[in-house]
């Protein structure tokens, strides 16, 4: 059996996090990097979720970016999440 046959019987693990709605996003924080899914619901304000899969953030379509990540890293959030990523 050739080399490219073999490669296309091995067996691809698909991540839990990677079948989920949203876009893979990363914040740099003062401790490291923290990653998050950032995904645009129908709601009136930004919503953090952290679970065993890691944060989720749910924001309005008219929320820019940047105002995501502005109340990411606002200072209560930041020091609720510091530390997380290493868990």
């Amino acid at each position: 059996m050739s080399q490219a046959l073999k490669q296309l019987l091995l067996p691809f693990d698909v991540l839990p996090w990677l079948e989920k709605p949203g876009r893979v996003r990363q914040l740099h924080l003062a401790g490291g990097v923290l990653g998050y899914r950032l995904v645009r619901a129908r709601r009136r304000s930004v919503a953090l979720a952290i679970d065993a899969e890691g944060l989720e953030v749910r924001a309005p379509r008219w929320v820019s970016v940047a105002e995501v990540e502005a109340f990411t890293l606002s200072g209560s959030t930041e020091r609720n999440c510091r530390g997380w990523g290493a868990r």
